[in-house]
């Protein structure tokens, strides 16, 4: 969750909620805008911005590998 919180524009209750819709970290970073706009409290323009982070933080090649270890 700490990875999650660490986003901007996210706060303790939608954190918790995108872990609840999310259950793994390579589940959230290979979600796409329409995926994250389906927990509660984000819209789709919090979800354009957030697939934007979420893409540019990992390459596609890395998702693979995101939910290992």
């Amino acid at each position: 969750m700490q990875i999650v919180l660490s986003l901007p524009g996210i706060g303790l209750i939608t954190a918790r909620a995108v872990c609840a819709r999310f259950r793994s970290l390579h589940d959230l970073l290979s979600a796409d805008a329409a995926q994250l706009s389906t927990v509660p409290r984000v819209g789709p323009s919090r979800a354009a911005v957030l697939e934007q982070l979420l893409h540019a933080a990992l390459p596609s090649s890395e998702l693979g590998k995101a939910g290992e270890a």
